[in-house]
């Protein structure tokens, strides 16, 4: 039995997760936490003990939140998995930052449009930044 997917209760569904622009964040946190769970290639028995310092003691299914940094081997894997995973982001938008800079600038865009770009924008940018630290 795969012990990764039965401490978070037998779902291998893919996570969605979202990126924020502050580290600080708890949602960045969880996901590096996840990542950090992920990239775990340690003892099967070491799994129990992430566990217990992850979860505090909670008797709550484990969510691979709070997961601390395990190794810098663990550690460096989790982060090339989060520069991939802002690499495939990057990937469905078919234009750089630059081209909405420019849509903005042009003007005679609805407001829909506007914000559309917005977000396209930001959400660039976050993968961006994330994948360069």
């Amino acid at each position: 039995m795969n012990t990764k997917l039965h401490l978070l209760d037998q779902d291998p569904k893919p996570k969605r997760m979202k990126l924020q622009e502050n580290a600080d964040n708890e949602k960045f946190r969880n996901v590096i936490s996840y990542l950090r769970y992920i990239a775990y290639s340690g003892p099967e028995d070491g799994l129990a003990k992430l566990k217990a310092g992850a979860t505090k003691g909670d008797v709550a299914p484990f969510k691979a939140q709070n997961v601390p940094p395990l190794s810098a081997e663990n550690e460096e894997k989790a982060m090339e998995t989060l520069k991939l995973l802002c690499e495939q982001n990057l990937a469905k938008f078919p234009d750089p930052v630059e081209r909405d800079v420019e849509l903005l600038k042009a003007g005679g865009l609805t407001y829909n449009e506007r914000n559309c770009i917005l977000f396209r924008m930001s959400e660039k940018r976050v993968n961006l930044r994330t994948r360069e630290e």
